[in-house]
């Protein structure tokens, strides 16, 4: 299990401090205690290793990605470098969300999903 101490950390990063005290920030925390310190880091390690720039640029399909403004985990900025990267994509920012915005504004989510599927048909 993570350490309190840990999972605050984590959590804050997670969401933004307006969200901090919301139900679904409680389940949340209660996952990231229930995972093993050590499955947690090896993840950490690999997304921090992966390089997926080559394969980002062979993407041909529509692609929509969804970022929180707030997001200091993987910012803006990261989400706008891979929809450079992708040809085409598409890229919304959504405010008051920070790196999980399907919990934190999922209404939000759901809109700029609808919106970039309905454009295909």
């Amino acid at each position: 299990m993570a350490s309190p101490p840990l999972a605050d950390g984590v959590i804050a990063r997670w969401v933004t401090p307006a969200f901090l005290e919301a139900p679904e920030t409680t389940g949340l925390r209660t996952m990231l205690l229930r995972t093993p310190p050590e499955g947690y880091a090896a993840c950490a390690e690999a997304i921090g290793a992966a390089d997926f720039t080559e394969t980002s640029r062979s993407i041909r399909a529509r692609t929509l990605v969804v970022v929180g403004a707030e997001d200091e985990a993987t910012p803006p900025s990261s989400a706008e470098a891979l929809c450079d990267a992708i040809p085409g994509a598409d890229l919304v920012v959504l405010p008051n969300a920070a790196h999980i915005p399907t919990v934190e504004q999922p209404l939000a989510v759901l809109a700029a999903m609808t919106r970039f599927l309905a454009a295909t048909l």
